[in-house]
């Protein structure tokens, strides 16, 4: 005999060892023991399940509130809220590409929406439109003069990034 044909067979004994002990101790977990009766003595009762907490409902008398299943409606201000943040989205992205056409294109959509602050946003959209067109002094400095008046301003991240920091 081989020492790779001896090997084979010690690995097949084992293998056929290992299957035998598991299929063994999974017989003994599923069968009862003996000393254990499979059904119940006739002299004791069964335990009595507990009981369920009352399902919550309207007082006595009481109709369900009919507003209960009707959603929250979307008022016109939470719209406008939502369509900005769409602009300021597109925006973002648009730095990002440095597409200076899609800036220019929500500036005007930022006036025609009307939004609050419209005019100094889509101002801030134009400035940026124009550092990403013709990066440079002549470009910064409209940048510059719109970051030291508008403090507030949510472009102030965007008009830093393609102002002061893109391409020289």
């Amino acid at each position: 005999m081989t020492r790779t044909s001896r090997h084979a067979g010690i690995v097949v004994v084992v293998a056929l060892a290992g299957l035998a002990a598991w299929f063994g101790l999974g017989r003994q977990r599923a069968e009862p023991e003996d000393t254990e009766s499979i059904e119940p003595a006739e002299e004791s009762t069964p335990p009595t399940p507990p009981q369920p907490p009352p399902a919550p409902s309207a007082q006595r008398g009481e109709a369900p509130a009919a507003d209960a299943l009707v959603s929250h409606p979307i008022t016109p201000d939470q719209q406008k809220i939502r369509r900005e943040n769409e602009v300021l989205g597109i925006v973002s992205d648009a730095v990002d590409l440095g597409d200076a056409g899609k800036l220019r294109m929500m500036a005007k959509t930022y006036r025609e929406q009307n939004f609050e602050g419209a005019a100094m946003i889509a101002n801030g959209y134009e400035i940026i439109a124009e550092c990403l067109d013709h990066p440079g002094p002549i470009s910064r400095a409209p940048a510059k003069y719109y970051d030291d008046n508008n403090r507030s301003s949510i472009l102030l991240p965007y008009l830093r990034r393609a102002c002061f920091h893109g391409p020289e």
